[in-house]
């Protein structure tokens, strides 16, 4: 049975938070009063005040939160090994939401870098996108 990335990140986060050793200065008081978003953006907010790593993804391979890091322990709970650091960083970001990232890009630009790295793109699908037709 495959368990979500959200559900694994989201665990991950919480113990974090729960252990309250690793806040790296951040504001982490009554996050169990936060909701899902905001335990997220606390995570990235984790990762923005780490000058150590560029992006996201090499972030996590060095162990920041308590994911699953064995590829047997990853392909046993359903997900891609050869992925797995990728589709987590981005489950990150499109939890914490655009406009989060945007704000910290914002807040504190001396510590802008691009959180799935410079040659990471974004999956392009046609749905939902307007395209004109010209010949009308």
């Amino acid at each position: 049975m495959k368990t979500s990335l959200t559900t694994l990140i989201l665990d991950a986060i919480e113990f974090e938070l729960d252990s309250n050793e690793y806040c790296n200065g951040l504001d982490n008081s009554n996050w169990q009063d936060w909701n899902d978003k905001e335990k997220f953006q606390w995570c990235y907010n984790l990762w923005y005040s780490n000058l150590g790593q560029d992006d996201i993804e090499n972030w996590l391979r060095g162990l920041a939160i308590a994911i699953p890091y064995w590829n047997d322990e990853i392909e046993n709970l359903g997900h891609n090994s050869e992925t797995y650091w990728t589709d987590c960083a981005c489950e990150i970001v499109n939890q914490a939401g655009l406009e989060h990232v945007q704000f910290k890009r914002i807040q504190h630009p001396e510590l802008w870098r691009e959180p799935l790295g410079k040659t990471y793109t974004r999956p392009v699908t046609m749905e939902g996108t307007f395209i004109p037709n010209f010949h009308d």
